[in-house]
Order: C-alpha cells, then sequence, then structure tokens
C-alpha cells in the first residue's frame, strides 16, 4: 500500500491519525446534537476517511486508515436497524423508508422546530448490541425508495461525502436514491392548519407504492443529516466500545464519566461485556 510514496507512515503515526479523526467524530457529533445539523456533513467525510477504500488498481488508491492498520477486517461495526428491506412491499403498502431515524409523531404542533427527524441513537437498543462485520453493515440498506430501490450505508455515506458537502460539493446528485431521500421525496411532511398550527402527516399512495406527499406538504427536512449522525454513532461506537483504540485513548467507562446522564454513550458503556458482542 506504500508504493509510489516516498516515506511509509509508521504503526504509531497511523494510530495518531486515528486518534485525531475519532476526535473529529465525536466533536461533529457533539455539535449536531447541539443543532448544528450541517455537522452531518463533516461526519460524512470522517466516515470516509476511516473506512472508505477506493480501487487498489488507481497509481494512488484512496485506502481507509482502519485498512492501513490491518483492523478493518477483524472490526464489528454496530448496527442499530431493526428494519429488514428484503421482503417486497405489497400494493398499497408502507412502511418506514428509512431506518436509522425517527420522525415527529403524525399529529399537531405549535413550533415549527418540534418537527424534524432524528437519530435514533441507543434508544431501540433494547440492553443488547448488535454487530456485522464490515461487509455486512455497509452493504446494509437504510433506505428504500418509492420503487424498490436500495440506499445501503456504504453508497449513503459515499453520496453525502462526494457530492453533497461532505469532500465535495458536485453541481447535483448523481444518485436518485440518495436524492429522493436528501429531498424528502416519500417521506413525511407538514403544512399549517387553519388554526395555525403544524400538522405532520404520512406520505399517500399516488399510483400503487409510488407515495408522494400531497400538494402543498412540505417534507419533513433532516432525514439524511440524522441518518449521517446516526451512523456516526454507529461508527465511534465501533471503534470506542469494541475494543480498537489507540493506547492514549480513554476508556468507554472513562469517557462516560464526563458525560451527561442522558448522553447515548451512557447506556452502552454500562452493558456488561458479554452483551457487547
Amino acid at each position: 500500500m506504500s508504493a509510489g510514496f516516498e516515506y511509509k507512515k509508521t504503526r504509531d503515526e497511523l494510530l495518531k491519525e486515528l486518534s485525531i479523526n475519532l476526535d473529529f467524530l465525536l466533536a461533529s457529533c457533539a455539535r449536531y446534537d447541539q443543532g448544528h445539523v450541517h455537522e452531518a456533513n463533516r461526519i460524512a467525510a470522517v466516515a470516509y476517511t476511516l473506512l472508505h477504500d477506493g480501487p487498489m488498481t488507481a497509481r494512488f488508491p484512496s485506502v481507509s486508515i482502519a485498512r492501513q492498520l490491518d483492523i478493518k477486517g477483524n472490526m464489528r461495526f454496530l448496527n442499530t436497524s431493526d428494519i429488514d428491506y428484503s421482503t417486497p412491499l405489497a400494493h398499497n403498502q408502507w412502511r418506514n423508508p428509512v431506518a436509522l431515524v425517527f420522525v415527529s409523531p403524525i399529529g399537531t404542533y405549535k413550533e415549527l422546530n418540534d418537527i424534524t427527524y432524528r437519530p435514533i441513537l441507543n434508544h431501540f437498543l433494547n440492553g443488547k448490541l448488535s454487530t456485522l462485520s464490515f461487509e455486512s453493515w455497509s452493504d446494509t440498506p437504510i433506505f428504500e425508495m418509492w420503487n424498490g430501490n436500495l440506499l445501503t450505508r456504504s453508497s449513503f455515506i459515499l453520496a453525502m461525502s462526494n457530492q453533497d458537502g461532505g469532500r465535495h460539493v458536485d453541481p447535483g446528485i448523481r444518485d436518485v436514491t440518495y436524492h429522493w431521500m436528501s429531498r424528502g421525496r416519500g417521506l413525511c411532511g407538514y403544512h399549517k392548519n387553519p388554526d395555525g398550527d403544524y400538522e405532520v402527516i404520512m406520505p399517500l399512495s399516488m399510483n400503487g407504492n409510488l407515495f408522494e406527499l400531497p400538494a402543498g406538504m412540505t417534507p419533513v427536512p433532516n432525514a439524511h443529516w440524522a441518518t449521517m449522525r446516526q451512523i456516526g454513532f454507529e461508527i465511534h461506537a465501533s471503534f470506542v466500545l469494541m475494543g480498537i483504540l489507540p493506547k492514549w485513548k480513554p476508556t468507554p467507562q472513562q469517557i462516560a464519566k464526563n458525560l451527561p446522564n442522558e448522553h447515548p454513550y451512557r447506556r452502552l458503556v454500562d452493558l456488561p461485556p458479554h452483551r457487547r458482542q
């Protein structure tokens, strides 16, 4: 992997790069939680650096930090999705098209800021962690388009990082499934009712399984940013909780000690070691 380079980085240097990028990831997650949802773009960029491997036939191939450290193949990645998109939908059937986030419940709201998609974090882990190999984790669909097209974690990270503001801003979006997700098509919407309140509704079937919002409805925002925040949570938890850490990094217990009680990592590190497998 060092062919063509005048200097090959040592393992200690790569471990330091891992430490720096995990700090970047945690900092962007924290800022997201403070309301700066655009930090999702930087989470995508860090995810790319940590995990993406390009074609090895290139003169200077893109090689992830995890692969350079030779840990990627042995890692287990936290999977917080419990939706199986492998079963085709029946005619006019609807299921949640986004697996890693939840939307404000159907109903009315006084404040527009209360209507958004949010990452699930560890809210539905039910005391046990599900982990996958990198290949299975990255290839798991996390969004389903009306026509059955699926968006995996891998294709989602690549689209956000390379086309939509993570590492680069393209003049358009090439991935049509990512476009549907990021622009809110087929997702829940809201409108202002005669009483002046904001009302959230589900998309309606316009033709078979083509679910769209009625005219005058605005898509609920941030499904793609909330999804990237959730993937950031999964990635950071995978490195921290599975024991793959530079020696100078704090333990999960030390991290949790300095976090507020409601922080999502607290519940994770309180699990007995055998429940983290």
